[in-house]
């Protein structure tokens, strides 16, 4: 195996530290955003009176990020402050993508009032305002839903990604623009550079001097999280001495590097390389994150917005043409799918809390198994090749996902397994990511 990139790209990331962890990386704030600086942002940016008082709430708080509704005389919104994870790109990104969405689709999307990706401003870290779409998330309002409420959304959601399917892009990376977006009237061009995701930003991988965008091809787009795959197992190698040092990191290299190679066999046969001269492949932009807590609903349940479109990319259809993450059946529930709904509960079960809990997350996996077989037909109404796409590029997707998932020892037997039907010519019984989220037995 070559070394890594031992050239560091020396990108400044005040305020986060990577904190070591049994499951990789967590990123920690060494620093709190000032609370005082983020109202009189707010207060300029909403152009407010000088004597209006800004009520400053916290909101919610992610990986990434911390959210702060702003509750004001011209309504609500949300200050959302992020870490440097990724330096300016991350914010541009996501700021050119919603642009572009309110441009040239309806999907509801909030409106930015006012960004900025400049780690050196009176904050200290990236920022976003932007509204705050009223309504609830889909997790908060799914068990009083009606069917039909359900259905609905279903088919809103089929809907915008048969949009973003027919918007074309030139090739693999995520959008930006250099134009203003606080002209909404104003039509904008859009490039494509660094891909914004988490292989490729994740603990020091933004500093590695990979190439990160935009990609030509689909092989060169898998290829560079070969490589900073290939990064971690050298790390891995001479982690002895370094801060988060575990004693079996020297296996954990060898069980990594075992998968790399096969890996390496596998991916001409099923990427082959583009030819000189071939056109960049087109590609659509992917959000992977389209979840109960990023869809907003009304209290009955009627969409109002889709929120949260940080590392969204420009990818090949094999790869964007997947079944929204809310319907993918990926739940905290002993099995992945059920055919037939739970009983009801007696009056005895109840007064269970237990019971409840459990029979919601049964009564749950029934109604998504239906509501996938739903989203399929749907689909097929609205944009078969839609689902040509999603059914042939599974191997491919699987491709990455043995990547991701290479330092998960726990998932090495099925990776290994998937790997060596593929390299025997055998098709494997069960997709990678299938076998992944099947229980135990079955």
């Amino acid at each position: 195996m070559a070394s890594a990139a031992t050239t560091l790209r020396g990108i400044e990331q005040p305020g986060l530290y990577w904190k070591p962890g049994l499951f990789g990386a967590r990123p920690t704030w060494t620093k709190e955003p000032s609370l005082d600086k983020i109202t009189e942002l707010a207060h300029n940016h909403l152009k407010l009176p000088q004597d209006e008082l800004v009520d400053l709430r916290p909101f919610a708080e992610g990986a990434f990020n911390k959210l702060y509704e702003v509750i004001c005389s011209k309504g609500q919104f949300i200050f959302r402050v992020t870490l440097p994870v990724a330096p300016e790109v991350k914010t541009r990104s996501e700021v050119a993508t919603l642009s572009l969405l309110h441009e040239r689709t309806n999907i509801p999307v909030p409106e930015i009032i006012a960004d900025n990706d400049d780690l050196e401003d009176d904050l200290g870290f990236e920022w976003i305002l932007m509204e705050r779409m009223p309504g609830r998330p889909l997790r908060e309002v799914w068990h009083k839903m009606s069917w039909l409420h359900k259905e609905l959304l279903v088919k809103q959601i089929v809907g915008f990604m048969v949009q973003l399917y027919y918007l074309k892009l030139p090739s693999i990376g995520s959008l930006y623009s250099e134009e203003s977006i606080f002209d909404w009237d104003r039509s904008r061009n859009y490039t494509v550079g660094d891909a914004v995701t988490q292989a490729f930003f994740i603990d020091d991988h933004i500093q590695q001097s990979i190439y990160r965008g935009p990609f030509a091809s689909s092989q060169s787009f898998v290829n560079a999280h070969m490589a900073f795959l290939q990064h971690d197992i050298t790390k891995l190698q001479h982690a002895e001495g370094s801060d988060g040092y575990d004693s079996d990191d020297e296996e954990q290299a060898e069980g990594m590097s075992e998968i790399y190679a096969k890996l390496q066999k596998v991916i001409p046969t099923i990427f082959p390389a583009a030819n000189p001269g071939d056109e960049d492949e087109e590609t659509i932009l992917f959000n992977g994150d389209i979840s109960f807590n990023n869809i907003i609903v009304s209290p009955s349940g009627d969409l109002v917005g889709i929120v949260d479109w940080e590392c969204t990319t420009t990818v090949p259809p094999w790869h964007a043409c997947q079944i929204p993450q809310f319907l993918d059946g990926l739940l905290p529930t002993s099995t992945t799918s059920q055919s037939q709904p739970p009983l009801p509960l007696t009056p005895e079960a109840l007064a269970d809390k237990d019971a409840v809990q459990f029979h919601h997350e049964q009564l749950q996996a029934y109604e998504l198994t239906c509501l996938r077989t739903f989203f399929v037909e749907e689909m097929r109404r609205q944009c078969p090749e839609w689902l040509v796409y999603w059914q042939e590029g599974a191997k491919k997707r699987d491709v990455l996902i043995a990547i991701e998932e290479c330092g998960d020892d726990s998932q090495w037997t099925l990776i290994n397994g998937w790997l060596d039907a593929v390299l025997e010519g055998r098709e494997p019984k069960k997709g990678l990511l299938e076998a992944m989220w099947t229980p135990v037995g079955e």
